[in-house]
């Protein structure tokens, strides 16, 4: 299985006494997300289903990502526990994705999305994900009820994208 793990794009601090839970993206936040929108449409493999923080900011992102990937709304999850999640909990969510899907994608946050990808490659390969930082790695057929530590250390790392680099294209 393919998995593709965006981090939110760029939010904003501007109104003042808002919950860190309740920020929408910034202007770069948006533009960026544009930019990625705009780059999915070209990519293969693309999500077949995005599991999402309910966070405004991941929502608002994965928006964005959803169009680029050509997904119907219905294929964007929304998942409270994401917000907070730690790497076995974003395992426990790849868990639940029915065979039928060879691809799917983890809207979240930091420090959680990058923690999950250097868990599942079984190396230090990113230290910080960078706002809408894109890393999508193949997982291998793992047994069920092979358990978590089965599946930590099986994933291949196979590329990172960040605004930043599509900006300089």
């Amino acid at each position: 299985m393919k998995v593709w793990v965006f981090r939110h794009a760029k939010s904003s601090w501007s109104e003042p006494g808002q919950t860190d839970f309740d920020r929408p993206l910034s202007e770069r936040g948006a533009r960026d997300a544009l930019r990625v929108q705009t780059w999915l449409t070209k990519q293969p493999d693309l999500p077949q289903i995005l599991f999402v923080s309910n966070a405004r900011r991941t929502r608002e992102t994965a928006e964005y990502i959803r169009r680029g990937c050509g997904l119907e709304a219905s294929a964007l999850l929304l998942d409270p526990g994401m917000y907070l999640a730690n790497p076995e909990d974003l395992l426990d969510t790849l868990a639940s994705i029915p065979e039928k899907i060879t691809s799917a994608g983890l809207v979240g946050h930091n420090p959680s999305c990058a923690q999950f990808v250097n868990l599942m490659v079984g190396s230090m390969v990113i230290d910080h994900l960078p706002t809408l930082g894109i890393v999508q790695l193949a997982l291998p057929d793992i047994p069920a009820g092979a358990g978590k530590a089965r599946a930590f250390g099986q994933a291949e790392f196979e590329g990172l994208t960040t605004p930043k680099m599509l900006r300089n294209q």
